[in-house]
């Protein structure tokens, strides 16, 4: 298939002068660069309690994926103090039958070119005197078993790196290693951390994780060339639940779960990001609104430009729009702190105690692309309201209070959805607590096209990572920094920087009749961004106008 081309030419306008600084092009290209999926630097300063696995997510973790919460057995912590690694910004597994288990299956499309699993591990943390004592790590595994330990019946592989540098490796809980490989010369290595990287292929189409062919692991120790251990499991694995666990007490850091050789950029059809107001509340009034709803309350609040109707009580629907089942409870005012503007109406009142609860949307479009996004807020400290969002087979597991509980304030998310209507025209999202009493808040929705309405070019004003308009819901094609070798990172998309005049990337893109740059402005600015192209690629062209011109 062709791929999507951009090609764009900017004038000055009158006296004033338009420097061309970022271009991003969304939709699917046939190659994409290695890929970071997630990475947790496990920093949990200021922890109320180390044993709450999801504190911090959204200033520990980065990555394609955006935040992906824990699920922990047994003795496992994070930002305990008395660690003796970074400050206690680790993650500490402790004792026997422990594990702490990503909610999140890096399979199928996740898995196509390969997967690296990437940690610093010290495997004898509190220096016990017995060096067989071990930090390991669990792959392959299903949802159900994904806190399965490294010698389970069920389906994974796990490996077992011990104190004193030899290594015991499993499928399901059959022994791979009758004789126990080195992966650094025997001696004792308590106390240090060393670097890990487990690199995953599917030697014949490409992807470890669907179920097809073989599942080939390399383990790579402080860099080295050569792996210092290798399996092959013939047929491979169907599922990736990935889990971190230990023997005694073993510390873990930066840990980096990636895309090796993706054959598109990847991403979820499931993503979150933080809500605080009209302005990162995705709503757009030049984009097709099929549904816009409030729920809670009977207010209506317009934000953007579009009017969410307001429908009260518990299992709202409207007839021949949608339909909620499952949750009977309505809460009416919670005072909308910490979320500001029009907005504030739409952060009050919300609806819950679905154990599990369902959103049917009718009157789409069949083949028709669609962004669904539902509102919610904090409302405990994170980890105690953490749901599975389910629409057909995709499904992510979220934590409500994902971007934390500010004392009294409640901070706002959005959890949004990519889709593409199916024959029926219609679409049923279920959610499900992990734990039961904790349900989803559910404050609204909208759903949209996923094109916009109006002219094929667009522009509006930009001034932060909020109004840039760049989502990982969407799947990038480009994405340069130009004026600039400095990559940037913009709501977990990166930025490659190009710091030559009339920079270009072969076969990627080029740029003509550029013969300068600029690295720095200085001034009053204002801001343009969001320009974009027809043909179903959306193509944003981000820049400035200096302060020293006048518009004509």
């Amino acid at each position: 298939m062709k791929k999507p081309a951009c090609s764009f030419r900017l004038f000055p306008v009158g006296r004033g002068l338009l420097v061309l600084a970022a271009l991003c092009c969304a939709q699917f290209s046939s190659s994409a660069a290695p890929t970071v999926l997630l990475r947790d630097n496990f920093n949990g300063t200021g922890t109320p309690g180390s044993g709450n696995l999801n504190y911090n997510l959204s200033g520990r973790q980065s990555g394609a994926l955006g935040l992906v919460p824990y699920t922990g057995v047994g003795n496992v912590q994070v930002g305990n103090g008395g660690e003796p690694h970074d400050g206690g910004n680790v993650l500490l597994c402790a004792f026997a039958a422990n594990a702490a288990a990503l909610d999140y299956n890096f399979n199928n499309a996740r898995a196509a070119g390969g997967i690296t699993i990437s940690f610093d591990l010290d495997p004898n943390a509190h220096n016990n005197g017995d060096l067989t004592h071990w930090g390991a790590v669990v792959l392959g595994a299903s949802e159900a078993s994904r806190t399965t330990f490294i010698n389970g019946a069920t389906p994974h592989f796990g490996i077992l790196f011990r104190a004193n540098g030899l290594i015991q490796a499993f499928d399901g809980n059959a022994v791979v290693t009758p004789v126990e490989p080195n992966w650094a010369p025997t001696g004792n290595y308590s106390l240090q951390f060393h670097h890990f990287d487990l690199v995953i292929t599917g030697p014949g189409d490409g992807n470890p994780f669907d179920g097809a062919g073989n599942t080939q692991i390399d383990v790579y120790v402080d860099g080295g060339a050569v792996p210092v251990y290798s399996f092959t499991k013939v047929g491979g694995y169907a599922d990736n639940y990935i889990n971190l666990q230990s023997s005694d007490v073993a510390d873990f850091d930066s840990l980096i779960i990636a895309a090796s050789n993706p054959p598109t950029p990847p991403s979820d059809p499931w993503q979150q990001v933080a809500w605080a107001g009209d302005l990162d509340s995705g709503i757009d009034s030049s984009h097709t609104y099929t549904h816009a709803y409030n729920f809670g309350s009977a207010s209506s609040p317009n934000i953007n430009g579009v009017t969410l109707t307001g429908v009260d009580g518990g299992n709202p629907s409207v007839g021949g729009r949608f339909s909620v089942t499952g949750i009977p409870n309505n809460f009416p005012d919670d005072g909308g702190a910490n979320v500001t503007g029009s907005s504030i109406t739409l952060a009050r009142s919300f609806i819950y105690g679905g154990n599990p609860g369902t959103l049917t949307l009718q009157g789409l479009v069949p083949g028709r692309q669609y962004l669904l996004t539902l509102y919610s807020k904090a409302w405990d400290a994170s980890g105690n309201r953490i749901i599975k969002f389910s629409a057909g087979n995709d499904q992510r597991v979220i934590d409500q209070d994902s971007y934390g509980r500010n004392d009294a304030s409640r901070n706002g998310l959005r959890i949004i959805y990519a889709y593409t209507a199916d024959g029926s025209g219609t679409l049923t999202v279920t959610m499900t607590p992990v734990i039961g009493a904790n349900t989803f808040h559910f404050y609204g929705f909208s759903n949209r096209e996923g094109t916009p309405a109006s002219s094929a070019w667009q522009y509006s004003e930009w001034t932060s990572d909020a109004s840039s308009a760049v989502s990982t819901a969407y799947f990038y094609t480009h994405a340069y920094n130009l004026g600039s070798a400095n990559n940037v990172i913009i709501n977990n998309l990166t930025f490659a920087g190009q710091g030559a005049q009339n920079p270009s990337v072969p076969g990627v893109f080029s740029l003509a009749n550029w013969p300068g740059n600029s690295s720095t402005t200085a001034g009053r600015e204002r801001s343009l961004s969001t320009v974009w192209c027809r043909a179903g690629v959306t193509c944003s062209i981000f820049t400035r106008r200096h302060s020293d011109r006048r518009d004509a």
